[in-house]
């Protein structure tokens, strides 16, 4: 059996402002759990209401539209905190967590989560504090959704490239995230995000290759993604060409 002591949940920065004490106790509770790559934890619907942080690998929350479409809520890293909502108001899990890779986590039993929250004032905070962010995410979830497609993928895409932001405003994403998975994160399909990017491509935005994916201006795909129209580049030949063209049609005085 693997112990989680509270020096490897200090390591995690979501948890590092908790106080030793808090830290020890919250580390006495937990259980831990080996989940291989592409593991179930739980699924939407299940009762059982245990609490999840990660304390290793790549998860996703996803849940399944009525027509069978799969829509990806969260991707989750180490640090974060997952299942606390049905440990709160004992209601069935309302989404899928799956392990995208190999993953550890921490499971805390609801009884033991519900104690924490009564007894230890700063976890609840921590706790309130989580679930504040994850609303104002939902929100601009739901906002986002309202915007046209190509405005939907550069959002998504930004979001991806603002963990790999580098100094000179450009971004490195290797490997290049999936057409399929930013469809699922948009709620559209796969071609509509194919011609999305290529427009960004047309652009100059981005850059695509077979193992990565490439932002060349982060600003200028924030701009797109807020629906600003990108500016133009005028070209004096082609306003030549355009003026001769009308002088050589107008009638010459004599």
């Amino acid at each position: 059996m693997v112990t989680i002591g509270s020096e490897r949940l200090r390591r995690l920065p979501a948890l590092a402002a908790l106080d030793e004490a808090l830290l020890q106790r919250l580390a006495g509770v937990l259980h831990h759990q080996h989940c291989p790559a592409g593991a179930t934890v739980f699924a939407q619907h299940d009762e059982v209401r245990d609490v999840f942080i990660v304390l290793h690998g790549h998860l996703r929350i996803t849940a399944y539209s009525q027509a069978g479409r799969e829509i990806v809520f969260h991707d989750l890293q180490p640090g974060d905190m997952v299942g606390e909502l049905s440990a709160i108001d004992g209601a069935p899990r309302g989404a899928t967590l799956v392990a995208v890779s190999q993953a550890e986590l921490g499971c805390i039993e609801s009884g033991s989560f519900n104690r924490l929250l009564q007894q230890e004032p700063a976890f609840a905070l921590f706790v309130i504090r989580r679930l504040t962010r994850l609303v104002r995410s939902l929100n601009r979830r739901i906002y986002l959704l309202a915007a046209p497609v190509p405005n939907r993928v550069s959002s998504e895409l930004l979001r991806l490239a603002e963990r790999h932001r580098r100094p000179d405003n450009t971004a490195r994403l290797a490997p290049a995230p999936k057409h399929v998975d930013i469809a699922n994160r948009v709620n559209t399909h796969r071609e509509a995000v194919s011609r999305a990017l290529a427009d960004l491509e047309r652009q100059a935005i981005i850059r695509r290759s077979r193992t990565e994916l490439f932002v060349h201006d982060l600003a200028a795909l924030r701009a797109h993604a807020e629906g600003a129209p990108r500016p133009t580049t005028r070209h004096p030949a082609t306003e030549v060409t355009s003026t001769s063209r009308m002088s050589a049609g107008a009638p010459q005085k004599r």
